[in-house]
């Protein structure tokens, strides 16, 4: 059978996605790494999603009022750019967590160096610390009120 990087493709199953098997508690810490590994995508995509259509709703409201009114200026681009790298965050945390997600589940007795879940570790710290910023940035644009319409 194919092996990459010392992972056998043969161990590849849909069998695994069962949660009798994802679940079980023949591996250290199993269950709770799966519990903190679909939480983190589910709500990153949920936040992603929201963000994608509030983005897309004030590009539209102020590409339309200012198209029916060429005095006016909207000024929402504080919001724009706090959904854009909300947007950024939630794809940067669906990648870390997802790979490690299937690393788990497939892999689950492979052997990593100590720099490979040294780099995990940092990664899943850097994405967590830039979701949060991703948040505050968004709760501040609302609080701030970014948004404006001026003549």
């Amino acid at each position: 059978m194919t092996v990459i990087w010392g992972l056998g493709l043969h161990e590849i199953h849909y069998s695994k996605f069962k949660s009798s098997y994802m679940f079980n508690r023949a591996y250290h810490l199993r269950r709770t790494k799966m519990i903190v590994y679909q939480l983190a995508m589910i709500l990153c995509v949920c936040s992603e999603s929201v963000g994608t259509a509030a983005f897309s709703d004030y590009l539209d409201q102020q590409s339309e009022v200012q198209g029916q009114h060429p005095g006016v200026k909207i000024h929402n681009n504080g919001f724009i750019g706090a959904a854009s790298y909300n947007i950024f965050v939630g794809i940067a945390v669906a990648f870390i967590f997802g790979a490690a997600f299937f690393f788990d589940l497939f892999w689950p007795e492979r052997h990593e160096c100590k720099h490979v879940r040294v780099s995990w570790k940092i990664s899943a710290v850097v994405v967590t610390v830039m979701m949060l910023s991703s948040a505050l940035a968004l709760t501040v644009c609302h609080l701030i009120n970014f948004g404006g319409v001026r003549y």
